[in-house]
């Protein structure tokens, strides 16, 4: 349990970010492009290849796509299309080792099947190549959780994934049983050439959908995001299909220390998974007052899931109270110190949702995770309706030993009713990482406390710029999303930032007079 340091605690006062230092970034650090005509379709993803930058746009029976020159910041080619089956949906576009392809549905009434289809893009001739067909389902499946391109909901019926090098694929979806909530989950594994490599099938009872990752060997993980929920637990099970024994299905089980429960996700970082999260200290009375969780965290932890079918060491570091009194009320330090001595309650920072994992060259890691709680409402129907609260981000780093060399809490205060929206974007530098998000334009001027916005309003895109060595950090206003260098835009989103170089990054906004334009900026 943590240490506390009573007559620190009490004297200690409050600190916020711009204390670590603040400065707006030059206007020469960006560079506007020549406008072009506007292309308006409700979903939109962006990505960058070698030689420029493709954008894949969607909207009822068309798809556009459109190349970019990221030098000149100028449209290369854009071309539209319509030639897809009658009442097609668009799943998702994904990269497969330098290559792109477009996947679509369609339920054929005829039949009775469900189909998938994928077409190439050529990124010369900005066109499709060929359709190539996936699936032919028999029968319904079910349908996968709302996803979000450009912070707009759509539903997917299948999950398609690849690997954090975009060298593996996977596409995964549930047969539906019409006798119970369960069904037959369904996993295939293809290779560049979208050749099913592997299938499996197995039951599954749960109504809800796991989450999945697939790893640069092929095997693909399969976990609860219990960050969708109020779930916690001692005991983590993980499911892994080892593409090394044919992909035969085993389960792992991550048991917690006595007195303590977490949730967290997996993810790989080079070539290695890893399982992260954040968990909570019960106090020692809890068995005898019945304390009960509260959505509070205050400690995080990893495990390395390299050597699977041995025991793996369970990394843990407890959030000191000062670091979570940092950035809080003087009414809510007061609570916390006294809880802490009491027993009775948890004291904590909210719930630390994992984001990202970046291993350096010595073998340490830095961890990102995002601290986010959830509460319910009543709306004028008496339907509960969920809201998303993010506060701050929390970014440590560990030796290659597994030893805690720091931890940094970077305070943002802001609303979402959209858990699947965008709310930052990772940019790497050569000495420093950034952490970009919209800021509540309230912060341009040094404040005892982080106003509260929502999500998506106006506000000023900002970064946190952390030294990957030292932890220190600074944060750098970029500019306002609805003016840039004396320009009115609109339409910016973080979903749609792109970075090409370290230091860089490249996003496309609406200018009004129908024209979209190329910005590029930076920060390095």
């Amino acid at each position: 349990m943590r240490k506390i340091n009573l007559l620190f605690s009490i004297l200690f006062i409050t600190q916020i970010v711009f204390g670590q230092g603040s400065k707006l970034l030059p206007t020469e650090n960006v560079q506007i492009g020549k406008p072009y005509l506007y292309k308006n379709e409700k979903v939109k993803q962006y990505f960058s290849y070698e030689g420029g930058m493709l954008a894949v746009k969607a909207s009822g029976g068309r798809v556009t796509i459109q190349t970019y020159d990221t030098d000149k910041l100028t449209l290369k080619k854009v071309k539209s299309f319509t030639n897809f089956p009658a009442g097609f949906v668009f799943e998702d576009c994904i990269e497969l080792k330098g290559r792109f392809f477009l996947f679509y549905s369609n339920w054929d009434k005829n039949t009775n099947k469900q189909q998938l289809f994928a077409r190439e893009i050529d990124l010369v001739n900005c066109d499709l190549k060929g359709e190539k067909s996936i699936f032919n389902i028999e029968g319904k499946i079910k349908r996968t959780p709302i996803s979000s391109f450009a912070n707009k909901l759509y539903p997917r019926r299948f999950k398609i994934i690849t690997s954090l090098g975009k060298t593996n694929l996977a596409i995964i979806y549930i047969k539906s049983d019409v006798n119970s909530s369960g069904g037959i989950e369904c996993l295939n594994v293809f290779d560049v050439d979208l050749n099913i490599k592997w299938e499996k099938e197995e039951w599954t009872i749960s109504s809800s959908w796991p989450d999945y990752i697939i790893d640069s060997q092929e095997s693909i993980y399969s976990f609860t995001d219990n960050y969708l929920s109020s779930n916690i637990s001692k005991n983590i099970n993980i499911t892994k299909y080892d593409a090394n024994l044919n992909w035969v299905s085993s389960l792992k089980t991550i048991k917690l220390r006595e007195n303590t429960m977490g949730k967290g996700k997996v993810i790989e970082v080079d070539r290695v998974v890893m399982y992260s999260g954040g968990y909570t200290n019960f106090p020692k009375k809890s068995l005898t007052h019945n304390i009960k969780y509260n959505n509070k965290m205050n400690g995080i932890f990893y495990v390395d899931l390299t050597n699977w079918y041995k025991s793996s060491e369970i990394h843990y570091f407890d959030i000191p109270l000062k670091l979570i009194n940092e950035n809080i009320s003087r009414v809510e330090i007061n609570k916390n110190i006294k809880n802490e001595l009491e027993g009775e309650v948890i004291v904590g920072m909210g719930e630390l949702n994992p984001l990202k994992i970046e291993r350096l060259k010595d073998g340490s890691l830095i961890f990102f995770r995002e601290e986010r709680s959830i509460k319910e409402h009543s709306n004028q129907h008496g339907d509960l309706r969920p809201t998303f609260y993010y506060k701050y981000l929390l970014v440590s780093k560990v030796n290659k030993e597994g030893e805690h060399l720091w931890i940094k809490k970077l305070p943002r205060k802001f609303y979402s009713a959209n858990k699947y929206e965008s709310t930052i974007s990772f940019i790497q530098g050569n000495k420093n990482d950034y952490i970009v998000y919209i800021d509540n334009i309230k912060n341009l001027n040094p404040t005892s406390s982080i106003p509260l916005m929502q999500n998506g309003s106006d506000g000023y895109l900002s970064a946190f710029s952390i030294n990957k060595e030292t932890g220190n950090f600074k944060k750098v206003f970029l500019f306002e999303t609805k003016k840039i260098n004396k320009l009115n835009i609109s339409d910016f989103k973080l979903s749609k930032i792109v970075s090409k170089t370290k230091g860089e990054f490249i996003f496309e906004v609406y200018k009004k007079k129908k024209e979209d334009v190329l910005i590029k900026v930076k920060l390095d």
